[in-house]
């Protein structure tokens, strides 16, 4: 392996895989703020009860 790689332990490989998918879901959650008319308001508060859940 090269030098530049590092060592990635598995609570390390955890976290960056949290931090990935709560990133992605507050993106996803930035989308849906931008156009909320395509959403109803009971599927946006499950929206953001889950990126809390996630974060």
């Amino acid at each position: 392996m090269a030098d530049w790689h590092g060592e990635v332990d598995f609570p390390a490989l955890k976290l960056k895989l949290v931090a990935s998918i709560d990133a992605i879901s507050g993106i996803h959650l930035l989308k849906v703020f931008m156009d909320t008319s395509k959403y109803g308001s009971e599927h946006i508060k499950w929206m953001v009860i889950i990126h809390l859940i996630l974060w």
